[in-house]
């Protein structure tokens, strides 16, 4: 028969009792419908939950269908095709499969034709109701409102399989209507792929692709699963999240879930609409890429939203950026943060506690923080891996490009607490940070105040500030913009051409723990390229400082107090050492090059004291420097110690010596060595002779000969680490003939802390040399780094040595060079590093 119009218009409505999500209460058997009459006889005379599934092909375009109970539709491979399905019914439920092996089954309903005198969603689900897609392939367009939602009330949508491609049209693609009171509903996404398109071209009707239309009320979001979702929102609205001028939204993303969200003009990628008010958002794991536009954050506010969002990342692979874009309303160009504040919005709170999170900021914003307000609260755990870039005028982390405004709390680090001394080596987060035209890497934008940063013990922080501007600190431009502060306690890189400013008044203070050095790794840095550090103001310095000296102390020089020495060399009458400024407890963890030994004609160099006479303690690379500086470096005097001048003496005349008897014994001798060859340990001599012969012995080290070790024993201590030992043992014996024998080398001698072998000082070049090293982990991952490029890599062995025999390349020039070895973790990161200088020579 042919339907009347009055009979198409049905009332399809769906409800369901249960609460777990995706499930439906329990129906009768399903009833097979081929036709549309038995399909609105079906759907609009049901009291209780109903089941159908398709037996063929059914298309009804110009169909209103209106259900009145919890309704079941298994496409069963088929395709229904709807102008409109309307759920009537309180507390209803709708759930569409397909059953069918192909899974070919499709539910399409477009309203975009309906009577101009009704506003239709596609799959209207009226408040308090829900939609279920467990399978099949949904496509619902509208011809006002939500593609799939309610209008004014806050239907619940859940997707666990199959697909859905929602269009809104003044209202949301998936949630709520334009200008509706009701709130944006309820959307949990699970499985399948979920398409969700707010279109509009009526001012003030901005929606969400997934949540709210304008005007109402907050949506609530779930994401997990192995979801696929898109989600695109109109003018003004975010891609997820409220719509304009409406209220909050709270948004969770985890599982494995991949979720790309774009806002529409004024919009956040994933947050607050336009004049808004702020989103709650939460990542736990999946990966999520969201855009702002035209003054909208990535992830966050949007453009002048009524209050800074809470987003909070654990985990998960995390790209927000924010696209400049013109604004009527406002005027001109205009960008949002990556994460934190849309245009004239606040950036409220931050907290990113593990994942990977990239984040770029458009025109005067941050990447993560502030775009023309305050930056908020930003916190970084020790599990995350950021890289932050704001826009022109924006900071890396913290905030835009406002004069005179507060700027941010920063914590990097240990869950947003700064804890020092709680153990060496403990694993912190990897940030990088990188300041727009002006801007701070880390603090204020352009013509701003800048932050109070804290960077916590096991923190790695590079940091970059744009044209004129400091890494860590204020903005460029307003010399009476403040500084903010520095509390460092891990390693803060100071790139090449970059500068730290410390202006008059402001003081950064270094922790124990703190390292400020160069972009590379925390290795000796005294003639190498980096950053540079500018005062008035004043650096405590409690940690380590790597940068060269003339950086350190660059024009208009900073005040550096605490570990800041200038150690002086005595020589004696010696050849000339200059003198050294260390910013460190010692030479070795200042990376300062230990001067090379002088030299006086006719004697011999002993070695450094503290005192002139000898009296005092031995001085070296590893001495620690005593006193604290107020400013002035404490000054520090080693002197050099040389053997005694020795009077000339007739040279001795040797004994007759007399030959063995025909028939003395020969001395049959094995020399070998016993013990743990390892710093701390005794080594001891076995001669092993064959006739109780006098024996006396000479310990070596690489085959050079230990002064002063001639006993039968030999303790090893820091100079025999990284060398092989042996021992020669001389046996005589009367009547017989001397024998002067040396047993195998041990292996290489281990020890706890760092030691660096080089087999010469002097190199020519195209001529392989030793290098060993010992203090690294058993089996870790090691380097040998000549001149900065990598000669050999491997592993060491089970105690914790290398020994590798290399070559520089023969376009390295001759000169002063560096020899390096690096050790890395199984994550890649460097745990342990020594080097020292030769000189290379034709």
């Amino acid at each position: 028969m042919t339907l009347r119009p009055a009979a198409l218009l049905c009332a399809l409505t769906v409800a369901v009792a249960a609460t777990t999500v995706g499930l439906a209460p329990p129906a009768a058997a399903a009833t097979g419908i081929g036709d549309v009459e038995t399909l609105v006889s079906t759907a609009s005379s049901c009291d209780e939950p109903t089941s159908i599934e398709l037996t063929k092909d059914v298309s009804a375009p110009a169909l209103r269908l209106d259900v009145a109970c919890t309704f079941t539709i298994d496409l069963e491979g088929h395709t229904l095709a709807l102008g409109n399905v309307n759920a009537l019914a309180d507390r209803t439920t709708l759930t569409i499969d397909d059953s069918s092996a192909a899974k070919t089954g499709t539910l399409a309903v477009d309203a975009s034709d309906m009577p101009d005198d009704e506003s239709y969603a596609g799959l209207w689900i009226r408040d308090s109701s829900r939609l279920v897609v467990n399978g099949g392939t949904v496509t619902a367009e509208a011809r006002t409102g939500p593609g799939v939602g309610d209008e004014d009330g806050g239907a619940t949508v859940v997707v666990t399989g199959g697909s859905l491609d929602a269009t809104g049209v003044d209202g949301a693609g998936v949630g709520g209507g334009a200008l509706g009171s009701g709130s944006g509903g309820t959307t949990t996404i699970t499985g399948g792929t979920v398409v969700a398109t707010s279109t509009s071209d009526q001012v003030g009707a901005g929606s969400a692709g997934i949540g709210a239309g304008a005007l109402g009320s907050g949506a609530t979001i779930t994401i997990g699963g192995t979801a696929e979702v898109t989600a695109t929102g109109s003018v003004y609205g975010p891609g997820i999240g409220g719509g304009y001028q409406g209220s909050g939204s709270t948004i969770s993303i985890g599982g494995t879930a991949d979720v790309t969200a774009t806002a529409g003009r004024g919009g956040a990628g994933v947050g607050g609409s336009q004049d808004g008010q702020a989103a709650t958002v939460s990542i736990t794991s999946g990966a999520v890429t969201a855009t702002g536009t035209a003054g909208g954050a990535g992830i966050g506010a949007g453009t002048r939203g009524v209050a800074g969002s809470v987003v909070t990342v654990a985990g998960g692979t995390v790209v927000a950026s924010a696209a400049p874009g013109a604004s009527p309303e406002v005027g001109g160009d205009i960008g949002g943060a990556g994460i934190g504040s849309g245009f004239g919005s606040g950036a409220g709170t931050i907290a990113i506690s593990g994942g990977s999170v990239t984040a770029t900021g458009a025109l005067h914003s941050a990447g993560i923080g502030g775009s023309s307000s305050t930056g908020g609260t930003i916190t970084i755990g020790d599990a995350a891996t950021v890289e932050a870039a704001g826009g022109a005028g924006g900071a890396g982390i913290g905030g835009g490009a406002v004069s005179g405004q507060a700027e941010p709390d920063v914590t990097v680090g240990a869950g947003g607490t700064v804890t020092i001394g709680t153990g060496a080596g403990s694993a912190g987060p990897t940030v990088t940070a990188t300041g727009g035209f002006g801007a701070a890497g880390i603090g204020g934008g352009q013509d701003s105040n800048g932050a109070a940063v804290t960077i916590a013990r096991g923190a790695d922080v590079t940091a970059s500030g744009g044209e004129g501007a400091s890494v860590v600190g204020r903005g460029a431009g307003v010399s009476t913009s403040t500084f903010g502060s520095l509390q460092l306690a891990g390693t803060l890189h100071v790139p090449a051409e970059q500068t730290l400013e410390v202006p008059a008044g402001a003081t950064a203070t270094i922790a124990n723990t703190g390292v400020i050095t160069d972009a590379g790794d925390d290795e000796p840095s005294d003639d190498e390229a980096g950053g540079r550090i500018i005062g008035p103001g004043t650096i405590a310095n409690g940690g380590v400082i790597l940068l060269p000296t003339e950086q350190v102390l660059a024009v208009p020089a900073a005040t550096v107090t605490g570990r800041h020495h200038q150690v002086s060399f005595d020589t004696a009458g010696g050849t000339t050492v200059a003198a050294v400024r260390v910013f460190a407890p010692s030479f070795v963890q200042g990376g300062r090059t230990f001067p090379a030994d002088p030299v006086l004609a006719g004697r011999t160099f002993l070695g450094w004291n503290t005192e002139a006479d000898g009296s005092g303690n031995p001085f070296s690379s590893t001495s620690v420097l005593a006193g604290s500086s107020t400013g002035a470096p404490v000054e520090v005097t080693a002197y050099a110690q040389w053997s005694p001048v020795v009077p000339p003496v007739d040279p001795p005349v040797d004994p007759p010596v007399t030959p063995p008897a025909a028939n003395a014994p020969v001395i049959a001798l094995q020399p070998s060595i016993t013990g743990t060859a390892r710093e701390g340990r005794t080594l001891t001599a076995a001669a092993n002779a064959s006739i109780g012969a006098t024996l006396t012995y000479q310990w070596l080290a690489d085959g050079v000969p230990i002064a002063r070790a001639t006993a039968s024993t030999l303790p090893l201590g820091k100079a025999q680490a990284a060398r092989r030992i042996s021992v020669q043992v001389t046996a005589s014996a009367p009547g017989s003939a001397t024998v002067v024998k040396t047993s195998p080398r041990t292996r290489l001698v281990a020890s706890s802390g760092k030691r660096l072998v080089v087999s010469s000082s002097r190199i020519r070049r195209g001529t392989s040399f030793r290098v060993a090293a010992s203090g690294l982990r058993p089996g870790q991952v090691v380097r040998v780094v000549l001149d900065g490029r990598t000669a050999w890599k491997g592993r060491a062995d089970r105690a914790g040595t290398v020994s590798r025999t290399v070559r520089f390349a023969t376009s390295v020039r001759t000169g002063s060079r560096r020899v390096k070895v690096v050790g890395s973790n199984a994550r890649g990161r460097q745990t342990y590093a020594i080097s020292t200088r030769v000189r290379l020579v034709r």
